[in-house]
């Protein structure tokens, strides 16, 4: 977990760091599913979300020059 404001509900709070396993198999990824729930509201900020430079992304990268990015 990590403690940042979120673009949702505009407070700061606890994130979950969530992603996908490859078919289920322990210690995989998959790539495009990297991303972070706000514990209050369920907002989900992705890597190539607006706002995704504030954390720290193990997986995809983030894109921070994306015009018109989520």
């Amino acid at each position: 977990m990590v403690t940042k404001e979120c673009f949702g509900c505009g407070k700061v709070t606890a994130h979950r760091h969530v992603h996908e396993c490859a078919h289920d198999i322990p210690e995989t990824h998959m790539a495009g599913t990297e991303r972070f729930v706000c514990e209050l509201c369920d907002h989900v900020t992705c890597a190539d979300s607006k706002g995704a430079e504030r954390f720290t992304f193990q997986f995809d990268k983030v894109v921070r020059s994306r015009k018109g990015a989520r």
